[in-house]
């Protein structure tokens, strides 16, 4: 049976941000019963403005699962039955979630990448930034990326203002 991962809290969830959750779980139950599917997990998270890569999400569920029913194993066909009620959605979610970063924080990772302090990153670091594994949320692909690109350099010069790109983000 698969355990879940001792976990610390990264997200601090406002009343507000709260309810916002728990409106947007009472649409995904579709019993009216006060939980959803585990098989909702993944579109509601990302209904709630999460972009966890496919990994998280996978832990995520193993957790819901685990808190649902201790003594199911993830990996059981059963486990695709299991409800999850949102206490222990909101329990789970937390302990999982990232804090939306803010524009400076934005800003400040795309300095590092200025060689010459003027403001400006070549599309070529860029392209290999948004690439790499481990990008907060999930790489993207080749049709992304040439889309993502194509927005950011639009005087067309090769290079692109990370101050611009950061109130973008």
């Amino acid at each position: 049976m698969t355990e879940p991962k001792a976990l610390t809290s990264t997200y601090i969830v406002s009343s507000e941000k709260q309810l916002e959750i728990q409106e947007v779980f009472g649409l995904f139950d579709i019993e009216g019963n006060g939980t959803v599917s585990i098989n909702d997990v993944t579109t509601l998270v990302r209904a709630v403005g999460q972009t966890p890569s496919e990994a998280k999400i996978k832990q995520m569920k193993a957790d819901m699962i685990h808190a649902m029913s201790p003594e199911m194993d993830p990996a059981d066909p059963a486990a695709e039955d299991i409800r999850v009620t949102f206490p222990k959605f909101l329990d789970v979610f937390t302990k999982h979630a990232e804090s939306p970063m803010m524009e400076e924080d934005i800003y400040q990772a795309f300095k590092v990448f200025d060689k010459t302090g003027t403001g400006y990153i070549p599309i070529g670091e860029l392209k290999k930034i948004m690439t790499v594994a481990g990008t907060p949320g999930e790489a993207l692909n080749e049709d992304e990326l040439e889309s993502f690109v194509s927005e950011c350099n639009t005087n067309k010069d090769g290079m692109v203002n990370y101050r611009e790109l950061a109130k973008k983000l």
